[in-house]
């Protein structure tokens, strides 16, 4: 607290105030648990391609930002981007406690979230529509800047308040990638903020928006918010009984193996991904 005690920036105390509330909360502790199981999240490209194409913010951003450096003195590659889709996958875990399969990213990646995260921001949940982003958007966030070196060390002090209340004491060596991808995400949705607002550069007032953001979504139980606010609902497969006909839709946080393999009627139950019409109506 000492370290940014004598800031004077709007916003800054409800910063601190939804930090304890996170910490408090067990949500910190979920999401090193969900980071933990799922290190795989950090090469999904190559196995998830199809899924990642749906989205239009990916490809904009694939096409616009440079893959390895920013551009001279900017801020923004196109890593922070794929970060972005790391904590959202981490957050959608946390809810269904499984492993993520291609439906669940074909649902993330086609879902919309990513816009109203870079339009929205910390009001991504509000529920408006916002507009599409532009290869242009793109070309002006690869520009973004600091403002000055005040502001660079502002984020630096509040990123090592954050690290206090989620990785205490020699946690954040063990978690010290997982810091680093809000890190990237809190400074991503930043410029974002400060292209949305026609600016080239990164403010203080930025930098809060951006820990207003991150923080909202990680208390955002966001496999149902995204269900319910899109057409997308995830596929999870049936249970179908070879005596009665009878079958059961899995729900987002379900498996088969959650199940017995055994009907009340005494039928046995298989898993189908999909029915037919044909199917159904036999089943009915």
């Amino acid at each position: 607290m000492d370290r940014i005690e004598n800031e004077d920036v709007d916003g800054l105390d409800e910063i601190v105030y939804l930090m304890k509330i996170t910490r408090d909360s067990g949500i910190y502790n979920e999401l090193k648990r969900a980071f933990k199981i799922n290190l795989h999240l950090y090469n999904l490209e190559g196995i998830y391609s199809g899924e990642i194409s749906q989205s239009k913010v990916y490809s904009q951003a694939k096409d616009t930002l440079g893959v390895l450096f920013p551009e001279s003195g900017c801020i923004i590659r196109f890593y922070y981007v794929q970060k972005m889709y790391t904590l959202i996958e981490l957050r959608y875990y946390m809810t269904v406690q499984r492993e993520l399969d291609r439906e669940d990213l074909r649902i993330i990646y086609s879902s919309g979230l990513d816009k109203s995260l870079i339009k929205g921001l910390n009001e991504f949940d509000n529920g408006l529509e916002y507009p599409e982003t532009t290869l242009e958007f793109f070309q002006k966030l690869k520009m973004v800047k600091w403002e000055n070196d005040d502001t660079k060390k502002f984020a630096n002090n509040l990123r090592l308040l954050k690290n206090e209340f989620a990785y205490p004491g020699f946690s954040f060596v063990k978690y010290f990638r997982l810091s680093a991808i809000e890190d990237t995400f809190i400074n991503f949705i930043g410029c974002c903020s400060a292209v949305n607002q026609e600016r080239d550069y990164l403010s203080k007032k930025d930098i809060i928006i951006g820990y207003k953001t991150s923080l909202k979504l990680l208390n955002t139980d966001l496999a149902h918010y995204i269900v319910q606010n899109t057409e997308n609902e995830p596929n999870r497969g049936y249970l179908v009984c070879d005596g009665c006909n009878g079958y059961y839709k899995l729900q987002i946080e379900e498996s088969p193996d959650d199940f017995t393999s055994e009907c009340e009627c005494g039928g046995k139950l298989k898993y189908k991904e999909k029915l037919t019409s044909a199917e159904i109506q036999t089943i009915n």
